[in-house]
């Protein structure tokens, strides 16, 4: 018998902003960030530090983080990640994080039981 969900541990928790498109006064064409899923489960997989820098107008050194979710989770390659917890409510990374690769692997049932996602910070 296969288990029905996955064994890696979902202790973190997550808000997933969506973007949304607007046209402001001016006719110009804003992206408004709006938490689409607040405390989202999820697993976090330590890196290196989070720390971004812009080293030159053209250069940017960025960190990326590598995040477990649930199978079912509303996540897209317009997502942003912000506001990474631990299981204590202790804020871990704020973010933003911008989706770079979503990963579903299959498990031995054939199924889909979690979304192995990476996520690089966004410099603005």
């Amino acid at each position: 018998m296969f288990p029905k969900r996955s064994n890696i541990v979902m202790a973190n928790q997550c808000d997933i902003q969506t973007k949304i498109i607007r046209t402001n006064d001016t006719g110009q064409r804003v992206a408004i960030w709006s938490t689409e899923t607040p405390n989202q489960r999820c697993g976090l997989a330590p890196a290196g530090s989070a720390a971004s820098i812009r080293v030159a107008p053209t250069t940017e050194q960025a960190d990326y983080i590598t995040l477990f979710f649930p199978h079912n989770t509303k996540l897209n390659y317009q997502s942003r990640i912000v506001n990474v917890r631990s299981r204590g409510g202790e804020l871990v990374y704020e973010g933003p994080f911008e989706v770079r690769q979503i990963d579903k692997p299959i498990s031995m049932s054939g199924k889909v039981t979690y979304l192995n996602v990476i996520a690089k910070s966004v410099i603005e």
